[in-house]
């Protein structure tokens, strides 16, 4: 956990010019919204890799999530799940608004856009489980349903728009923890150059996997 947050948190020895004013302010959202994402990531870590695992056919999809849904989905731990997203979007927005009114170089750009992106992604996603689909029309949020079976997501004038949605909301994920993880390493000491690389790697990696979940969402199969 303690490495989750040196990614997410970044340190406090990288910052942008002219930042150290606003610093000691938000140096505890920092904090706090990295504790939040150690905990989400747990979920977010399993949540791709059951997607991944569609791939292989929805029947392996829906065994691992019938496993998963035993601890996310009780009664316990999906109300704090649910509590912990909705503040990690309101904790992002206030850095996010701290963060863009500062001299800010590409990389510190891509980190606030991409958590911006992910903040409406989360909201816009519980919207459509929670509400949309377990709510008004009572499904069940299942592969069935994230497909768009039967008709299928790129079949659908309608479910298309989400092909791009969810791919970019995968994409941005592990892009926005590329992002932290640049910046740790430049803090303790890394070349910039170095860093860089292992920045573009993270980015690089994450275009294939949301690739290969968003083919098996869209009925390809290995």
């Amino acid at each position: 956990m303690t490495l989750t947050l040196y990614v997410l948190l970044g340190s406090e020895q990288e910052r942008p010019a002219g930042s150290a004013a606003i610093a000691p302010s938000i140096a505890k959202w920092r904090v706090t919204h990295g504790i939040a994402a150690a905990v989400i990531l747990l979920y977010v870590a399993f949540h791709l890799t059951n997607h991944l695992l569609g791939l292989l056919g929805p029947d392996v999809h829906a065994a691992v999530m019938k496993m998963g849904r035993t601890v996310y989905r009780s009664s316990l731990v999906e109300p704090i799940l649910v509590a912990l997203m909705l503040f990690q979007v309101a904790v992002g927005v206030r850095l996010a608004w701290r963060w863009s009114s500062q001299p800010a170089d590409a990389y510190r750009v891509f980190q606030i856009g991409s958590g911006i992106y992910l903040a409406a992604f989360i909201v816009t996603h519980l919207n459509s489980a929670f509400v949309s689909a377990r709510a008004v029309h009572h499904i069940d949020t299942n592969w069935a349903w994230a497909s768009g079976v039967p008709t299928g997501l790129i079949h659908d004038a309608w479910s298309i728009r989400l092909v791009p949605h969810y791919a970019l909301g995968v994409f941005f994920v592990l892009a926005h923890l590329a992002s932290g993880l640049r910046g740790v390493l430049i803090a303790h000491g890394m070349a910039t150059t170095v860093a860089n690389r292992i920045w573009a790697t993270g980015l690089a990696a994450g275009g294939p996997v949301a690739i290969a979940i968003m083919c098996g969402l869209c009925g390809a199969r290995i």
